[in-house]
């Protein structure tokens, strides 16, 4: 788990715009890791304005990262499992695709803005934390077969009246990981969650009052 790793790089992007239109911004990016090589990462984001108060956005891209695997992985440490790791560890890549429509729209006389979002993430490396194969141990292991993120979610934020304001969202999840050679949910992760904000300022903001209540689903442990 010592390591000793640097890496250095060299982006270009290209922005091309039609003001009030159409936005297009694609960048590529190049590194060296001491560890893993070279990698080389492009991404692509746009941006419609398919009407005055109607934005749809979407990207495309490539993402590397070098695991700390204790670090993110420290409630391990108190559940006197043994921990294994694999010899061959190595880096995690992954493809992310993303959507988004914005609406700013009017209700109760007051600007309001209602959402969708819709992401996915593919991983083509990845290193696996396996809480299932045995109930005294934790193992530590490249991905060898699929694992990936779908998440949707939408989002209305309105002002019933002036200086009070509500915020409502919700989303559905579908992850799912190949732990010992079998496609599973991943542990420790809701099925969907559900989020209501409500939040009064007074005259000046003198007084500021939140209340926020959370639906979590359910979610293999």
């Amino acid at each position: 788990m010592d390591r000793t790793e640097w890496a250095s790089g060299i982006f270009a992007e290209y922005t091309f715009d039609i003001k009030d239109k159409f936005t297009l911004i694609a960048g590529v990016r190049g590194d060296y890791n001491s560890r893993f090589g070279y990698y080389f990462t492009p991404r692509m984001h746009l941006r419609v304005n398919l009407l005055h108060d109607l934005v749809l956005r979407g990207s495309v891209g490539r993402g590397y990262r070098s695991p700390n695997l204790l670090a993110e992985n420290s409630a391990v440490f108190i559940s006197q499992r043994t921990l294994r790791f694999a010899h061959d560890l190595g880096n995690e890549s992954a493809w992310n695709y993303g959507v988004n429509l914005t609406w700013n729209l009017h209700v109760f006389g007051h600007k309001s803005e209602f959402s969708i979002d819709a992401y996915r993430t593919d991983f083509e490396k990845q290193v696996v934390v396996d809480h299932d194969s045995l109930p005294t141990a934790v193992f530590f292991y490249n991905l060898d077969g699929r694992s990936f993120a779908n998440v949707l979610q939408t989002q209305l934020i309105f002002a019933p009246f002036h200086r009070f304001l509500v915020t409502a969202a919700f989303r559905l999840n579908d992850v799912k990981v190949t732990e010992g050679g079998k496609l599973q949910p991943k542990a420790m992760v809701n099925d969907y969650k559900g989020l209501l904000s409500l939040s009064y300022a007074t005259k000046f903001d003198k007084w500021k009052f939140d209340l926020t209540g959370q639906l979590n689903g359910p979610g293999r442990l």
